[in-house]
C-alpha cells in the first residue's frame, strides 16, 4: 500500500513540475548559457577532449590561470551539457527538456527527504504538500529555465539522495557503512556538480544529532538533566516489557504477572505509580515516534552514536576543501564592483549591513516570490550608506525571526514537544546551510541577489511550511473547538487551512504561468 501510495505521489509531482515549466521549453541561450555552454569548447565533443572538462573551469578556462575570471570548478554539470551536444547539437529545446527532467527528479527526491524527516507519525500527504508547494515555486524560474542553472538541480539533487543514503545509514542501532560511503560518494559528486553541495552533511549532522537524541542534543553530549536521563531509563525498561510481549497497561491490570507473592500496600501503590509513569512514557512514544525510529519501533539509547559519524563528516569536509583550495592555486578573484557594489564598501559596519540586507531580500523571494528579476546587478539595490536608512530594520527583522526560529528548536525548555523541534531544527538547516556559501557574508560572490541559489533552501522554507500546515491541523482536530468539526456547512479552522494551501499552490503556480 505505501509502494502503491508513493508511486502515485511522485507521478503526481513529475506531472506537476513539468507542467509548470513546459513553457521554457521553446526558449534559446541567454545570459551565461553563452560563455558557458555555445562558447565554451568543453561542452562540444568535437571541439575538445574529454579529460579537459576535467583541468577547466565551468568556463572552459585552465584552472589556477592567470587568465581565469572564475573559479567555478563543476565537471559533472559541464559533462551533462556536453552529452546533450553529442545528442543533438547546439539546439536549445534538448537543453531545456533536461532541464526540466531534472526538476522533476529533484521534486521526488525531496518527496521521500520530507517523509524521511516528517516520520511515521505524520500522513504522508504531508509530505505531497511540501514537494508540490517545491516543483511549483516561483522562485526556480532561473535555475530551471537558464539552462546554465542546471548545476544548482544536478547538485540539490545528489545533495537529497546524500541526505536520504545518510539517513538510511543511521538508523538502527549501529552504522550501515554502505549507506555512508553512498552518502559521501554524492556528496562529492554534489560538489562537482556545484560547490554547495558540501553544506548538505551539514544539515545531515543536524539531523543525526536532533534525531538520535530527540530533540534535545545539549542533554544527551552533556548529559546535565536528570529528568531527562530518567525519561530515557525509563523508556528502555519500556521496551524490555515489550520485548517479554507484555505492554505496561497489562501489568497495570495484572501486577502478579511481573510479581508473585504479598506486598503491603504502600509498595503496591509505589508499584502502581511507577507502572503509571512507564504507561505515560509509552504512549507518549505511541503517539509521537521518533523521526529516525527503525522497523522495530527502537529508539536508539546510546547517546554518542552520533560522534564516529560526525569525526568522519569533519574528515570528509576538509579533505573536499583542501581538494578544492589546491585546484584554486595562488591566484585570487576579486568581484568588479558593478557586478556586487557591496564588496567595496569601505566601512565595515556598512557593507556588513548591505550584504544583510542582501541577504533579507533572498529570505523575502522564498516568502513572497511575485517579484522576480533576472538580473539584480549593476547597482540595482542601493548601498546602506547610512544609519538611519530603515531597510536595516528590515536586516534586524530577518535575523530576529532566524533566531527564534532556532531558539524553539534548541529549546531544552519543552516549549514544544521534542519530535517537532527536531523536524523544525532538519528544516531550518536545509535553508540556512545550503545558502551559506551564497550569501556573500564569508566568501565574496560575483551576484546582489540570484534567485539561482534559493534552489536548494527553498525545500527548507516547504518544508517548514508543511510542517507548520500539520502541526496548525492537529492542534485544530476534530473536537477541539467543542463541537463536530467536519459537521456540514460548518467552516472550521481545518477548512481554513486547507484553502489557504491550495490558494498558496494556485498562486504560485500562477505567477509561473
Amino acid at each position: 500500500m505505501f509502494i502503491r501510495e508513493a508511486h502515485g505521489h511522485a507521478l503526481a509531482i513529475a506531472c506537476t513540475a513539468c507542467l509548470m515549466y513546459c513553457n521554457t521549453l521553446d526558449g534559446s541561450f541567454v545570459f551565461d548559457d553563452n560563455p558557458a555552454i555555445t562558447e565554451n569548447a568543453d561542452c562540444d565533443p568535437l571541439k575538445s577532449d574529454i579529460h579537459d572538462v576535467w583541468q577547466n573551469n565551468f568556463w572552459g578556462q585552465k584552472m589556477a590561470s592567470p587568465t581565469a575570471q572564475h573559479a567555478s570548478y563543476r565537471p559533472v554539470t559541464t559533462l551533462t551539457f556536453r552529452a546533450n551536444t553529442w545528442l543533438h547539437g547546439m539546439n536549445p529545446w534538448g537543453f531545456h527538456v533536461t532541464n526540466v527532467m531534472l526538476h522533476s527528479v529533484a521534486s521526488i527526491l525531496f518527496y521521500f527527504v520530507a517523509l524521511e524527516i516528517h516520520g511515521s507519525d505524520t500522513p504522508r500527504v504531508v509530505s505531497l504538500l511540501a514537494a508540490l508547494l517545491f516543483a511549483v515555486h516561483p522562485v526556480h524560474a532561473e535555475a530551471v529555465a537558464n539552462i546554465v542553472g542546471r548545476s544548482e538541480v544536478l547538485s540539490c539533487i545528489f545533495m537529497f539522495a546524500s541526505f536520504l543514503s545518510y539517513a538510511r545509514g543511521c538508523q538502527g542501532q549501529s552504522t550501515n557503512a554502505f549507506w555512508m560511503a553512498l552518502c559521501y560518494i554524492c556528496t562529492t559528486v554534489a560538489v562537482l556538480c556545484k560547490e554547495q553541495g558540501i553544506t548538505i552533511l551539514a544539515v545531515c549532522v543536524v539531523y543525526d544529532i536532533m534525531c538520535l537524541s530527540a530533540g534535545d542534543p545539549l542533554k544527551v553530549f552533556l548529559e546535565l538533566d536528570s529528568e531527562y536521563v530518567y525519561q530515557e531509563l525509563l523508556d528502555e525498561k519500556i521496551q524490555q516489557l515489550r520485548a517479554k510481549r507484555l505492554s505496561p497497561s497489562d501489568v497495570l491490570e495484572n501486577p502478579t504477572k511481573k510479581n508473585s507473592g504479598s506486598h503491603t500496600e504502600a509498595s503496591d501503590g509505589q508499584q502502581t505509580s511507577d507502572h503509571a509513569s512507564d504507561d505515560q512514557s509509552y504512549s507518549k512514544q505511541k503517539t509521537l515516534p521518533h523521526p529516525c525510529e527503525n522497523e522495530h519501533n527502537a529508539v536508539p539509547t546510546k547517546y554518542f552514536d552520533p560522534i564516529p559519524r560526525i569525526a568522519v563528516y569533519v574528515f570528509v569536509v576538509g579533505c573536499v576543501v583542501q581538494q578544492r583550495l589546491l585546484m584554486n592555486g595562488d591566484e585570487t578573484f576579486t568581484v568588479d564592483e558593478k557586478t556586487n557594489p557591496a564588496n567595496h564598501i569601505e566601512d565595515f559596519k556598512l557593507r556588513t549591513l548591505t550584504k544583510g540586507f542582501y541577504v533579507t531580500l533572498h529570505g523575502w523571494l522564498l516568502v513572497f516570490p511575485y517579484e522576480l528579476c533576472c538580473d539584480w546587478s549593476s547597482y540595482g539595490i542601493v548601498n546602506i550608506e547610512s544609519y538611519r536608512d530603515v531597510r536595516i530594520a528590515a536586516v534586524a527583522l530577518c535575523a530576529g525571526v532566524t533566531i527564534y526560529l532556532c531558539w524553539l528548536a534548541l529549546d531544552i525548555s519543552g516549549s514544544l514537544p521534542r519530535v517537532l523541534r527536531a523536524k523544525l531544527a532538519t528544516g531550518i538547516a536545509l535553508v540556512v546551510f545550503p545558502f551559506i556559501p551564497a550569501s556573500g557574508l564569508l566568501l565574496e560572490v560575483g551576484f546582489v541577489v540570484a534567485e539561482r541559489v534559493l534552489y536548494v533552501p527553498c525545500a527548507g522554507w516547504c518544508f517548514l511550511l508543511s510542517l507548520w500546515a500539520w502541526h496548525t491541523w492537529t492542534r485544530h482536530g476534530r473536537g477541539a473547538t467543542g463541537g463536530d468539526d467536519d459537521a456540514v456547512g460548518v467552516w472550521t479552522p481545518r477548512h481554513a487551512l486547507v484553502a489557504a494551501c491550495v490558494v498558496l499552490l494556485l498562486s504560485y503556480s500562477a505567477t509561473l504561468w
